[in-house]
């Protein structure tokens, strides 16, 4: 009997065919979104067309670099698919980019990506060891998917009565969040971790990368005041 007691039913595991299917479609969207981000904004909407496609044709010719990557990085997250795919659409709508390339008015506040970061901490906390609990343990539990559930609801309705310029971003980053609970929820790709559906280390580097443009210039303005 396993020395440790769930609950709760834990999460099957991925099966397969699905567990390659999304760990390809997630980087294709990672690698698309990449490479929007470095090509000069001459190429307009087509962008997105061109690197997506280029990157599908890439990879299904030449597995070798989709092995490598998932072998150093693992699978992204659902969420940073659900991420990269609304980008992706609202960059063909709109020349601003709401999720990630926006204007600072017109993107998440500063605690939408604290929160980001803070979770990735305690799971890397987690990971070493400094905690009574195992928090990695939780996200095979059903009440995790519930509580997310619930999160994510409530904070698409809380966007809903915002008249600010950064509501139409919390709108489309909670969809993304419900989206990807609901994509784990049939799949539980990639691993049967919510934890691991939620977050990866890209899309926590990122959450430190807006931090910090968002905290370090404010800190220099208050230097020099």
């Amino acid at each position: 009997m396993n020395g440790v007691l769930l609950p709760w039913q834990a999460f099957a595991l991925p099966t397969l065919e699905i567990q390659q299917l999304l760990h390809a479609a997630a980087w294709v969207a990672v690698l698309s979104w990449l490479s929007v981000r470095l090509l000069a904004d001459g190429f307009g909407r087509s962008a997105w067309l061109l690197c997506s496609s280029a990157w599908v044709l890439l990879l299904s010719w030449w597995g070798t670099p989709l092995s490598l990557l998932g072998l150093a990085f693992q699978s992204p997250s659902l969420l940073s698919l659900c991420l990269c795919v609304v980008a992706a659409w609202t960059d063909m709508q709109t020349p601003e980019r709401q999720l990630f390339g926006a204007p600072a008015q017109v993107q998440g506040t500063t605690w939408a990506w604290l929160l980001v970061a803070a979770l990735g901490w305690a799971l890397m906390l987690d990971t070493w060891g400094h905690w009574s609990v195992d928090i990695y343990l939780w996200g095979f539990e059903m009440p995790v998917l519930w509580w997310a559930w619930g999160l994510a609801g409530l904070w698409m309705l809380w966007a809903s009565f915002q008249d600010t310029l950064s509501a139409n971003w919390h709108s489309r980053a909670a969809s993304c969040l419900l989206a990807a609970l609901a994509l784990f929820g049939f799949t539980h790709a990639p691993s049967g971790n919510a934890w691991d559906a939620l977050l990866d280390p890209g899309l926590w580097l990122y959450a430190h990368v807006q931090l910090w443009r968002r905290l370090v210039p404010q800190r220099t303005r208050i230097s020099h005041s």
